[in-house]
């Protein structure tokens, strides 16, 4: 893996970018685009999540855009992308479901087996 520093938009907010060509998978919820040892190094910094990068990202997408400033961006728009997601690389369609349990796992959110 190469070291790269960080890219930072307008707002000095870093960008996420792909750290190569190799080995890109998108989060099937946000469509964020990495390689596949940046999910397993960092998670999703829009969805929240840090484990089960192997569920919750494909490498069944098609496109890739650029978003570095939600502001000024008809891409932005157009994709229907939220305020808050961070400066990066996204893909414009993935293939894929995102699973819901596990990501309600990963956030703490899921449900008490005991209750009835």
């Amino acid at each position: 893996q190469r070291n790269m520093e960080p890219i930072y938009a307008e707002g000095g907010e870093a960008q996420i970018v792909p750290a190569g060509v190799k080995d890109l998978r998108a989060c099937t919820s946000c469509n964020l685009v990495k390689t596949a040892h940046q999910w397993q190094q960092d998670g999703c910094e829009n969805c929240g999540w840090t484990d089960g990068w192997q569920d919750a990202t494909t490498n069944r997408f098609h496109g890739m855009i650029a978003m570095m400033s939600h502001e000024r961006s008809w891409v932005f728009k157009w994709q229907r992308m939220k305020p808050t997601y961070r400066p990066g690389c996204y893909a414009v369609k993935v293939d894929g479901y995102v699973n819901v349990a596990q990501q309600d796992d990963d956030m703490g959110l899921g449900g008490d087996d005991d209750a009835q």
